[in-house]
C-alpha cells in the first residue's frame, strides 16, 4: 500500500512454501514509504497476518544535485569535518538524512552521533558500487538553527602509504555526498544537499590509517563542530570532489558496531621498572579498539599505544600481526589537551587484531611518578559486523566445547563487512578463506545478507578487472582465482541455498557460476587440474610430502563444483544439468585412473581419502577398502593431521559419519603432534593461521603467522550436520535428515540452528546401549529419519523405523545400538 492505496495484491495463493516466496516485479516509486501486508492461512484454516513498513532507496535521479565535496585543502591521511548549518522555520513531518562518505564516516546532528555504526560504509569494489546510509532525523531536527556535520576517516577508499608502501590501494581523496530532505507538516519541502557552500576543518585526527592506526591531537579538538553555534574559527572552504566511478547504492546491511568490552586481566611494567611503559593484557586475542582514560597531563604530553597478540620476553612481538608484510605495526598516538580533570581517548577510523596493549608515556602523576596504572585505566573494545546469533552446539568433550566457541570468536573478529582472513596483517576477503567457513558462518549466524554482498563483491571484481581475484573486495587482487579459492562463485550460493533456502543467491550469480565451472573445464588437461595453493597450511607443512597435492585438491574441487552445478540446475537451469552430469563422471573416472592404487586401495594421502570418501570417487566395490586404508594410516602415523583448511573440512565429517569420530578427535587433539590441541595447550583464545606456531616463538627471526585466523575452523560445521544429525535434505530444511553419526565421540550434546522455517533442535544422551533423542521440526518443515546404524528406534513408546517422516513439534526419540 502506498497512502492507503493498494499498489499489488497477489491474491489467496494455494501452496506449502513459506520461504523466499518471491513477488513480482514492481515498479515502485523512489524515495516513497510503502506498507507490505502478508496473510497466511494453515491447513486448518487459521489465519494470521503479518505488516511491514517500508521506504524504497532514493534512485538514480534522487540525489538532487547533491555534489560529492572535500575540503579545499586537505592533507593526504588526515581526517577532517565538514558541516553544513540551516534553519527550520516550521513544524516537521519527517525528515531523513542520505549521506555517503569515503572511506569512512560519522554523522553528527546538533553536536549529537546520528548512528552507531562504525567502520562504515561498508567497503565495495567504488569502481562498481558505492553504498549510501539513511537516517530518520525527524525527531533530532529542532525549530531554528541547526548543523549537520560529517567527520571523515580514509578507510579503504583514501589507503595511504602508512600500509604496504609498494601498493597502489589507494582510490582517492576523502569526499563526501549528502542529501537532508525535510517534510514539513504543512506538505511543503526542503533539501539540503552537498555542494561547496558546505564548510571545512581540520579535525584532530591528524593521519590515519585502517592497518597503521592514527594520531589524535587533542589540542585541535572542536567539541562544537557540529553545533550551529559553534565557534567559527578555523573553517574554511570545501570545493567538488573527483566523484567515485560506482553506483549509489542504498545499505539496508548491518553496520560494524561494539559487540562486548574486555576489561583488562593485567597490567605490568614492560621493563619491570616502573618506568612509563606499561602492557596491558586484555585475556583474548579480539579485533577492535581500545578506550583509555588519560590522567591529567600538560597540553603536548604524547601518549603511544602498540598492540600485538603475542608477546617476546615481556615485550610485544608485531610478527603475528604480520609487520613483514604491512611495513607496519598498529599504532594509535594521543597527544592531550591539558585537560587538569582527565581525557578520554577511543581510535575512531582504524581496527586492530590485539591481545595485549602497551602504552608508553602514561603518568598518573597523582599516584607517584613511575606508579602502576589502574587495571580499568584501559578498555578493550571488541568491533565486528552486527549479526544475531542464530545457531550453538555444546557437548561434554571440553576440547571440542573450547574450539567450537574460539571458532565463533574467531568468525565475528574476522567480519567488518566482508569476511576477512585475518582483522591485522591483511583486513583482506579471500575467497578460499570465505568459502571454506561459510558453511559455520551461516548456521551459527544471520548471515544470509551480508554472504549475498560478498557475492556481489565477487562479481564485481571479475566486472572490474576480467576475472575473479583470489580476494574481493578491494584492489589488491593477489593475482587472479585458483581453483579452492575461485569455487566460492559457486559454494557459496549453494551453501546460501542449502541453509537459507535463498533461491535470490543462486538466481542472481548463476551466469557466473557457469563462466567458473567452464573456465576451470576450459584448463583442465584431460579433466585433471594441476594448479593452485591447495590445501593450505597443513600442520605439516605445505612442503611436507605428507600433504596432499595440488593435483588432488584442485581436481577434487573441480569435482565438487560440477557435482553442486548439477543439483543446481535440476532446480534452476535443466537444460544444463546433463553438461555437469557428465563432466562430473568424466573427471571421476580421470582421477581414479590417474591417481588410484588399487594394490594398496588408497590415493595415499589422509585428505584425498575423506574427498574421495564424501563424494564416491572410487572405483566400484572399494568404498569399505578405502576407508580401511585412510584409518590404518591415522593409526600408523599415530594421528598426525596432514590436512588444512580443505582436507580437514571433509576428514572429520568423512569419519564422524562412519563411526569413527573418536579417531578424528585423537587428530584435532593430539598433545604432541601440531593440530588443535597443541595450540590449545598454548593458551589460544582465537584460531591460528598455522597450527604448527610455537608462541612465543624461540628464534627471533622466524616469521610467524596470525593467531587469528577462522580458515581452519571450517570443518566445525560438521558438529551441527553430523554429530548433532541436522542434515537438510531440501534447501532451506523444508525437509531435512536427522542423522546423528554412530559411535559418536560425545556422550551429551546439545545443538540449535534457526533454519527459515523456525529453529530446529536437538538433544542427545548416552545410557548405557542407548541414546536418547530430543528432536525439535520447525513448522511447515519436516525429518526424515536417517539412523541406518540403529539396532531399533522408539518414538516415545512408540516402534518406529529407519526412513519414518517426523512433522512439525517435539519428538522424543530412543536409539539402541
Amino acid at each position: 500500500y502506498q497512502n492507503s492505496a493498494s499498489v499489488f495484491d497477489s491474491g489467496k495463493v494455494e501452496s506449502d512454501k513459506s520461504v523466499d516466496v518471491l513477488c513480482p516485479a514492481l515498479c515502485l516509486t523512489p524515495h516513497t514509504d510503502y506498507i507490505a501486508t502478508i496473510t497466511v492461512w494453515d491447513n486448518h484454516g487459521e489465519c494470521a497476518k503479518g505488516e511491514t513498513a517500508f521506504s524504497t532507496a532514493l534512485g538514480k535521479e534522487g540525489w538532487l544535485g547533491a555534489e560529492w565535496i572535500t575540503p579545499k585543502r586537505q592533507v593526504e591521511g588526515a581526517s577532517p569535518y565538514l558541516r553544513r548549518k540551516f534553519e527550520v522555520k516550521k513544524p516537521i513531518a519527517k525528515a531523513t538524512l542520505f549521506a555517503s562518505g569515503l572511506g569512512l564516516s560519522e554523522y553528527y546532528l546538533n553536536g549529537e552521533a546520528i548512528s552507531e555504526g562504525r567502520i562504515d560504509p561498508i567497503a565495495t569494489n567504488y569502481e562498481k558500487t558505492v553504498f549510501y546510509r539513511s537516517f530518520d532525523l525527524t525527531d533530532r531536527i529542532k525549530i531554528g538553527g541547526n548543523a549537520l556535520a560529517v567527520w571523515l576517516g580514509d578507510g579503504f577508499w583514501g589507503q595511504n602509504r602508512l600500509w604496504l608502501d609498494h601498493a597502489e590501494p589507494r582510490y582517492g581523496e576523502v569526499c563526501c555526498i549528502a542529501r537532508l530532505h525535510i517534510l514539513y507538516t504543512d506538505g511543503t519541502e526542503d533539501n539540503i544537499v552537498s555542494a561547496p557552500d558546505w564548510e571545512a576543518k581540520p579535525s584532530p585526527i591528524t593521519l590515519n590509517n585502517l592497518y597503521a592506526g592514527e594520531l589524535y591531537d587533542a589540542r585541535m579538538e572542536d567539541r562544537d563542530f557540529a553545533l550551529f553555534s559553534g565557534d567559527e574559527d578555523g573553517w574554511g572552504k570545501t570545493k567538488l570532489a573527483t566523484p567515485p566511478k560506482g553506483e549509489l547504492v542504498g545499505c539496508d546491511l548491518p553496520a560494524v558496531k561494539v559487540i562486548k568490552t574486555l576489561p583488562a586481566q593485567s597490567v605490568s611494567p614492560v621493563s619491570g621498572k616502573h618506568d612509563g611503559a606499561f602492557i596491558f593484557d586484555f585475556g583474548e586475542n579480539f579485533a577492535g579498539v581500545f578506550t583509555a582514560k588519560i590522567p591529567p597531563s600538560p597540553a603536548g604530553a604524547t601518549y603511544v599505544f602498540r598492540m600485538a597478540e603475542t608477546l617476546q620476553d615481556s615485550h610485544l612481538d608485531y610478527r603475528t600481526t604480520g609487520s613483514y608484510a604491512t611495513e607496519c605495526i598498529q599504532q594509535d598516538i594521543y597527544i592531550a589537551c591539558g585537560n587538569p580533570e582527565g581525557e578520554e581517548y577511543t581510535p575512531r577510523f582504524t581496527y586492530h587484531g590485539f591481545r595485549y596493549l602497551e602504552v608508553t608515556g602514561y603518568y598518573a602523576l597523582a599516584d607517584g611518578y613511575g606508579a602502576l596504572p589502574r587495571q580499568d585505566a584501559i578498555l578493550g573494545i571488541a568491533l565486528s559486523t552486527e549479526m544475531e546469533e542464530t545457531g550453538d552446539f555444546q557437548c561434554d568433550f571440553a576440547e571440542l566445547n573450547t574450539l567450537f566457541g574460539m571458532m565463533k570468536h574467531t568468525f565475528r573478529a574476522n567480519y567488518h563487512g566482508f569476511p576477512e582472513d585475518c582483522p591485522a596483517r591483511e583486513k583482506c576477503g579471500w575467497l578460499g578463506d570465505a568459502q571454506a567457513v561459510c558453511d559455520f558462518g551461516l548456521l551459527s549466524y544471520d548471515t544470509a545478507a551480508l554472504y549475498e554482498k560478498y557475492m556481489d563483491d565477487i562479481a564485481t571484481t571479475k566486472a572490474v578487472y576480467g576475472n575473479l581475484k583470489m580476494i574481493s573486495p578491494g584492489r589488491r587482487g593477489c593475482g587472479d582465482a585458483t581453483p579452492l579459492w575461485g569455487c566460492a562463485q559457486i559454494l557459496i550460493p549453494y551453501a546460501l541455498w542449502q541453509y537459507a533456502g535463498d533461491e535470490y543467491a543462486i538466481l542472481r550469480h548463476l551466469p557466473l557460476m557457469h563462466e567458473w565451472a567452464e573456465s576451470e573445464a576450459g584448463r583442465a588437461k584431460d579433466y585433471l587440474l594441476s594448479d593452485g595453493l591447495g590445501d593450505w597450511v597443513p600442520p605439516v607443512g605445505n612442503n611436507s610430502p605428507l600433504r596432499m597435492p595440488v593435483s588432488h585438491s584442485s581436481t577434487l574441487m573441480f569435482y565438487e563444483i560440477c557435482h553442486k552445478m548439477a543439483q543446481i540446475c535440476a532446480h534452476f537451469d535443466t537444460s544444463k544439468q546433463s553438461r555437469y552430469e557428465q563432466l562430473k563422471e568424466s573427471i571421476k573416472t580421470a582421477f581414479i585412473s590417474a591417481f588410484y592404487r588399487e594394490d594398496a586401495h588408497t590415493y595415499g594421502y589422509d585428505g584425498t581419502d575423506a574427498v574421495a570418501l564424501m563424494f564416491g570417487i572410487y572405483p566400484e566395490g572399494e568404498e569399505a577398502a578405502l576407508q580401511n586404508s585412510l584409518l590404518q594410516r591415522l593409526q600408523k602415523s599415530d594421528f598426525q593431521m596432514t590436512t588444512a583448511i580443505y582436507g580437514t573440512k571433509y576428514l572429520v565429517p568423512a569419519l564422524l559419519c562412519r563411526g569413527h569420530g573418536d579417531d578424528a578427535m585423537k587428530m584435532l587433539f593430539h598433545p604432541t603432534h601440531p593440530a588443535y590441541g597443541t595450540m590449545l595447550a598454548q593458551g589460544a583464545t582465537t584460531l591460528w593461521e598455522d597450527l604448527s606456531m610455537t608462541v612465543p616463538q624461540p628464534s627471533k627471526n622466524q616469521q610467524l603467522h596470525s593467531l587469528n585466523h577462522p580458515m581452519h575452523g571450517g570443518f566445525l560445521f560438521s558438529t551441527y550436520t553430523h554429530l548433532a544429525g541436522l542434515m537438510p535434505k531440501e534447501a532451506g530444511y523444508k525437509t531435512f535428515w536427522f542423522a546423528p553419526v554412530p559411535n559418536a565421540p560425545v556422550d551429551r550434546f546439545s545443538a540449535h540452528i534457526s533454519t527459515p522455517y523456525g529453529k530446529a533442535s536437538v538433544k542427545g544422551q548416552k545410557e548405557g546401549n542407548q541414546i536418547r533423542f530430543v528432536l525439535t521440526v520447525p513448522e511447515n518443515s519436516q525429518a526424515i529419519l536417517d539412523i541406518s546404524w540403529a539396532k531399533s528406534i522408539e518414538i516415545g513408546k512408540t516402534p518406529a523405523q529407519n526412513g519414518d517422516v517426523l512433522g512439525s513439534g517435539t519428538h522424543f526419540i530412543t536409539v539402541r545400538t
